[in-house]
């Protein structure tokens, strides 16, 4: 794979890797999401960040049209079905030691801890990560929630 981001694997590891991010995707009906893009019209994209001034917004425009950015018209655009009680949502709301523990343990290696900042936010260093849960960070970092950083890895 990539050596610059973090992780190598060899041939026989990366085909059950690239099997378990396929089974996932089909299991999530992502086939069209997951799709290779064409090229982007890096103009309308920074335009997009630089109007995106708050997590609050529901539309953002982009040369005069009011793009909707809500989780049902995201959905609706790559075919997904919309989830109105998804797992990671009520995760998050309900974040207990234990679970802490638990998502630790499954995506990093033995002895891996939380950082916690003074507002309570949960991060982990990047090379903590198990080789699956690397991919998966970048997948992540470049298709869902474009990131300038990545060296920690926010449980939000």
């Amino acid at each position: 794979m990539d050596p610059e981001k973090g992780f190598t694997l060899k041939e026989r590891n990366y085909k059950d890797f690239m099997a378990c991010i396929c089974q996932v995707a089909e299991a999530l009906n992502w086939e069209l999401f997951c799709e290779k893009r064409p090229s982007v019209d890096e103009e309308l994209v920074c335009e997009f960040y630089a109007n995106l001034t708050s997590s609050e917004l529901t539309e953002v425009p982009v040369h005069g049209i009011r793009v909707p950015i809500t989780s049902n018209a995201i959905n609706e655009f790559f075919e997904l079905p919309n989830f109105e009680n998804d797992e990671y949502s009520s995760l998050l709301s309900n974040t207990k030691p234990e679970n802490l523990q638990e998502i630790l343990k499954e995506l990093t290696v033995p002895g891996s801890k939380w950082t916690v900042s003074k507002q309570g936010i949960h991060t982990c260093q990047r090379e903590y990560l198990t080789p699956l849960a690397k991919i998966w960070f970048y997948f992540i970092r470049f298709s869902l929630m474009p990131s300038s950083h990545g060296t920690t890895i926010s449980l939000e």
